[in-house]
């Protein structure tokens, strides 16, 4: 009996039913621990339709859409003033900068000189022609005197040679006169293309914009010498309009289309549409 006991005791501990006090039941043993159940915590949302906004990143460069470059129109004018700075909205021909023109000055008044000398010449011309033709209206009857003076027998040979040399003089002297009309005419055109040329050489002693637009960049100095063949004294942005140079991803080329909404962050500025 005493090693039948052994044995069931030595099973016992071998399938875990003995504890600290003694024997555990069959019960006991089968019986799973206990476990905290967690419950999952769901969100949930009324189903609404919406748009899907893509939006494309971009970095470039602003640059005017269309630039004016602004230089003198006359060469080796000092300038004066400056009327305009960067930054600035100017109008369509208003005056952005002044250069000196008392030579120009000079020389409209010596052209000015030249014009009343010519005046006098075609006046003088013409008098030369009124005297001629006065000459011509003596000579001519006189001359018509002789010869029918000739032809009768009443006058000499010598009178009508002197009658027909006074007479050609007088016409000579009209031909003259009026080949010194058609010259200080001449002369007179002249003179006014050149007092043109100074008009609009003195008008040029004015740089002024060529358009509407902001002054983007001013490189002109008071006292330095206007030049066509130096870097323009003026920079205008036409309309002050400028435009994004940038380049778009290959692979999202695709969202990029004309007339698409844009919003521009200039540098330390708000943003702005386009």
């Amino acid at each position: 009996m005493k090693a039948l006991f052994v044995s069931q005791l030595a099973l016992a501990a071998a399938l875990g039913l003995l504890s600290s006090s003694g024997f555990v039941t069959a019960a006991a043993a089968d019986k799973p621990a206990a476990q905290k159940i967690v419950v999952p915590v769901v969100n949930v949302a009324a189903a609404r339709e919406t748009d899907v906004v893509e939006t494309v990143l971009v970095t470039g460069t602003l640059v005017p859409r269309d630039e004016i470059l602004v230089g003198p129109e006359i060469e080796g004018l000092r300038i004066i003033e400056l009327l305009v700075d960067e930054g600035e909205l100017v109008e369509k021909g208003q005056v952005l900068a002044r250069l000196s023109k008392e030579t120009l000055v000079a020389q409209v008044a010596q052209s000015d000189a030249q014009l009343g000398r010519a005046d006098a010449a075609i006046a003088q011309a013409q008098s030369s022609i009124t005297l001629a033709e006065a000459a011509i209206a003596q000579s001519e009857p006189a001359l018509t005197r002789a010869r029918s003076l000739v032809r009768t027998g009443a006058g000499t040979e010598a009178t009508l040679e002197q009658r027909i040399s006074e007479h050609n003089a007088n016409l000579a002297r009209l031909n003259s006169a009026r080949r010194g009309l058609a010259l200080a005419e001449a002369d007179k055109k002249n003179l006014q293309a050149q007092r043109q040329e100074l008009d609009i050489r003195l008008a040029r002693a004015e740089v002024k914009a060529p358009a509407a637009g902001l002054v983007s960049r001013r490189t002109a100095r008071v006292g330095g010498l206007a030049s066509m063949a130096a870097e323009p004294m003026f920079r205008i942005i036409a309309n002050g309009e400028v435009e994004l140079e940038a380049e778009v991803p290959e692979f999202r080329v695709h969202g990029v289309r004309a007339g698409l909404k844009a919003i521009l962050i200039p540098a330390g500025e708000k943003p702005v549409e386009g």
